[in-house]
């Protein structure tokens, strides 16, 4: 019996398929992908993300990333992943990533809408766009603040 990896790139499981008689194209792979996702994927995220926000804590942070191929774009501009999730100590952890082609604060006021609790972070002022929390600097970047003598934005 032949086994496609789960780890092969979909280019390389047309040519597989297409060696064993099979046409099978990768535009109908992503499809089914997309399909799956979509179906299955994104209502659970969705779920995730209904539950984190009941939890007293959620840390986050964000990261840039460079989309290559992202419509109306130039392959050198910066995009957003967003990381939310609560603290490892809970029963049930929760991480989620969010894609965004800005770092606009309202990007964080949409993904924590309805969160009211602490919200561990870095000092970047676009989570003071999330209402009803209670901001807290996390600890690895607390110390960078302190060597570098700069006033802490919160106590």
């Amino acid at each position: 019996m032949y086994h496609l990896s789960l780890a092969v790139p979909l280019y390389r499981q047309e040519k597989e398929w297409l060696r064993m008689g099979i046409v099978l194209t990768r535009s109908t792979m992503s499809n089914w992908v997309i399909q799956c996702a979509a179906s299955w994927l994104k209502p659970m995220y969705e779920r995730m993300r209904d539950k984190l926000i009941t939890y007293d804590i959620v840390m986050s942070d964000e990261t840039t990333i460079q989309c290559n191929k992202e419509e109306g774009r130039k392959a050198s501009s910066n995009s957003y992943f967003w990381q939310h999730r609560n603290g490892p100590w809970e029963e049930t952890p929760i991480i989620l990533f969010q894609y965004t082609r800005t770092r606009a604060g309202e990007n964080a006021r949409k993904f924590l809408e309805g969160f009211s609790g602490y919200s561990i972070t870095d000092a970047y002022a676009g989570y003071e766009k999330v209402e009803n929390i209670i901001r807290c600097l996390c600890w690895s970047h607390y110390p960078r603040r302190l060597i570098i003598r700069e006033e802490l934005p919160y106590a």
